[in-house]
């Protein structure tokens, strides 16, 4: 499911109270795969040019979101695009760059290793889907 932050923070901070009114427990779910689904290929058509109009001050990269059916596939263009820039730069930076190209360097080997935690921790929920009908 993907679902809007704000749906989810309304949840955390009703939920609680009607629980409070009441002597039972309620469990609560909340999300759009069943009612409203949003796709990945929806995502895939409307994140990017969002992104693209809300660029980070500090961003590394143009932001690019496309939906990669081979996990090899996957591997390569993350290495050769990610991986590959993200050690070499750090290699040229500290053996001959300035302070600030090492300090950059450093950041752009951190990114890339936060991206990879990011993935390797989301990819199980991005590749599996559970639907609930609390109908």
């Amino acid at each position: 499911d993907q679902v809007p932050v704000d749906i989810c923070v309304n949840s955390i901070l009703c939920c609680p109270i009607e629980v409070a009114r009441q002597n039972r427990l309620k469990i609560y779910h909340m999300g759009t795969s069943h009612r409203n689904p949003i796709t990945w290929p929806q995502e895939e058509k409307i994140i990017p040019p969002y992104l693209r109009g809300h660029m980070a001050s500090k961003a590394v990269d143009i932001p690019d979101a496309r939906m990669i059916y081979s996990r090899t596939y996957y591997n390569l263009i993350y290495f050769l695009r990610m991986k590959i820039p993200a050690k070499l730069y750090w290699w040229y930076a500290s053996r001959l760059g300035t302070d600030g190209q090492k300090k950059e360097a450093a950041r752009f080997v951190r990114v890339e290793k936060t991206i990879d935690k990011m993935i390797s921790t989301f990819g199980f929920f991005v590749e599996n889907e559970w639907i609930y009908d609390g109908t």
